[in-house]
């Protein structure tokens, strides 16, 4: 989705079906995906959110850490989430997998 942002306007506009095309993933794994990146906060629906088969959403893209809080104790799954975070705004040539699974050892 970053790819297809614009710069000075961090909004894209995207199917579902465009997703599975780029990323190779099943359509389940899209959707468990957008709902992660949806509830962590680092995209928010601004049009269309409602959907339907083949129609395209606008999400605004979040900067990793903006409003971000630090995750209560004994959340490990918060845990991990501020640490990928914390990984991802430190190095921005780590791929989300990559902090995930450095965040995973590390958390």
């Amino acid at each position: 989705m970053c790819m297809r942002a614009e710069f000075k306007k961090p909004e894209v506009t995207i199917t579902k079906a465009q997703l599975i095309r780029l990323t190779g993933l099943e359509r389940k794994a899209v959707q468990r995906a957008l709902t992660f990146l949806r509830e962590e906060g680092s995209i928010v629906p601004v049009a269309h959110f409602e959907g339907g088969s083949g129609h395209a959403v606008t999400y605004r893209l979040e900067a990793l850490g903006q409003g971000a809080t630090e995750a209560p104790k004994g959340d490990r799954a918060g845990q991990v989430r501020s640490m990928r975070q914390r990984l991802m705004a430190e190095d921005s040539r780590l791929t989300f997998g990559e902090a995930q699974a450095l965040a995973e050892k590390t958390a």
